[in-house]
């Protein structure tokens, strides 16, 4: 299991209840910015990761390590894939988020807890991926494999502005992908992918962040 995973251990995650969290989270709507979504998606984190641990009861009872990986809709009617990985040391969970850009192309945001680096895969770094993966599945479908797959990919931070925003890369399921950091935000977009044919060299100054931020 990954560390910058939100872990919760047995006593944790038994304790906690709904009533603890008064956030009001809302449908998405194709409309929104990624910092809407991070925000709204934020919101829905406690009560999903809550729902999910309700969900794999009988697996956390057994104890035994395993990865699990869920299908989810909130009462709000957002689509969630959650992977949940069961080991000696507590439950991680990562959480994808999935939803439509105004032409409807699908887009999707990964969050690693509540209080880590949300990361959003735009629509033209996400057609490229899942046109590769398995050609007979919903598209839905690969995308929860993407998670799967590409949920411990860490970026390389390239450069800044002066505004504080950084220049990242990173690489998920061999493609290449760019983006940018917003760093007041805690999120990052991915906007631009190709195939890795090789890798770019390390600018002077660069950093690699593992998930998570």
């Amino acid at each position: 299991m990954n560390p910058r995973t939100t872990v919760y251990t047995m006593r944790q995650h038994t304790a906690r209840r709904l009533g603890h969290f008064q956030a009001q989270p809302i449908r998405l709507v194709p409309t929104m910015t990624p910092q809407e979504v991070a925000r709204e998606g934020r919101k829905q984190l406690p009560t999903l990761h809550l729902a999910v641990l309700a969900e794999c009861k009988s697996l956390l009872q057994q104890g035994t390590p395993v990865e699990h990986l869920l299908n989810h809709t909130t009462h709000d009617g957002n689509n969630w894939w959650v992977l949940v990985s069961i080991a000696p040391q507590g439950v991680g969970i990562t959480a994808l988020l999935r939803y439509r850009t105004p032409d409807q192309r699908l887009q999707a945001m990964r969050f690693d807890g509540i209080e880590r680096t949300a990361h959003h895969y735009s629509a033209d770094v996400l057609e490229p991926i899942l046109k590769r993966m398995d050609g007979d599945r919903d598209p839905h479908q690969r995308l929860g494999r993407f998670l799967r797959e590409s949920c411990n990919a860490p970026f390389t931070v390239v450069g800044a502005d002066e505004a504080g925003q950084r220049t990242v890369t990173s690489t998920l399921l061999n493609q290449r992908v760019a983006g940018t950091w917003h760093v007041p935000y805690d999120l990052v977009c991915y906007h631009e992918s190709r195939v890795a044919d090789s890798e770019e060299p390390t600018l002077p100054g660069s950093s690699t962040v593992g998930r998570g931020g």
